[in-house]
């Protein structure tokens, strides 16, 4: 996110290990270890110009790449505790708890804002509360909805061999037509999640027009759920 110009003043200080304060003119020597963080797409932001390659491989000595919370349902309950601790404090609140329930739905939110959205999700709860345990409807509507909303993730997907084979021996007929509806039943119902509904990034990452995209959801009965942000910056479906 630095400027090009302060990408020049950072590569001059970890190869030279020299700077000079905003206003000074005499050059200061410094010898220290840095850690840098990025949400970006460094290689990407190279391509388009916007990142000094010699910046980037003089950064990148030893890297972490860190998945994100979806990928890390582990971690959930840890960071559920860990700020349940930390807003009791800052609130002057007593949860002790959250049920199981609600942490299941945490679990299966997709958290497109990483940590930071679970944090502000838990305070969110806190505020909302006034039991000491926190339950489903004390979160924030987009946690909720996108839990109960009947869509059919990749570990519900069905074992297509398998239900092709029953199909068979159930003497059904058509099965061309009705695998290729369960496919894209998968398909569309996964990409419209991962956008929130929003049908012209869904048409963009599907390669089709938003017509076709809108004609397959109403032949399949699919319901399309979209969150936009209110005037107030509150989420709305």
């Amino acid at each position: 996110d630095m400027t090009l110009a302060t990408q020049a003043k950072m590569l001059r200080l970890l190869q030279d290990g020299c700077f000079e304060r905003v206003g000074g003119n005499k050059t200061i020597q410094t010898d220290v270890r840095v850690i840098a963080a990025t949400n970006q797409n460094l290689e990407k932001l190279i391509f388009e110009g916007c990142f000094r390659e010699d910046l980037y491989y003089r950064l990148k000595v030893f890297s972490i790449e860190l998945p994100p919370l979806r990928s890390r349902q582990d971690d959930i309950p840890i960071l559920v505790d860990h700020f349940m601790n930390l807003f009791n404090r800052e609130l002057h609140k007593k949860v002790r708890a959250i049920s199981p329930e609600a942490l299941q739905m945490l679990k299966t939110y997709h958290w497109p804002g990483n940590v930071r959205e679970l944090q502000g999700a838990l305070k969110h709860a806190m505020v909302n509360s006034q039991a000491d345990v926190l339950v489903p409807e004390h979160f924030p509507a987009a946690c909720r909805v996108r839990t109960a909303a009947k869509s059919i993730s990749q570990t519900e997907a069905p074992n297509l061999a398998q239900l092709i084979r029953d199909w068979i021996q159930a003497g059904e007929k058509d099965i061309y037509r009705k695998v290729q509806n369960r496919v894209d039943q998968i398909v569309l119902q996964e990409v419209l999640n991962c956008v929130e509904g929003n049908q012209v990034e869904a048409a963009r990452l599907l390669g089709i027009s938003r017509t076709t995209l809108r004609s397959k959801l109403a032949s399949l009965n699919l319901v399309l759920e979209k969150h936009v942000c209110s005037n107030s910056g509150h989420a709305d479906q």
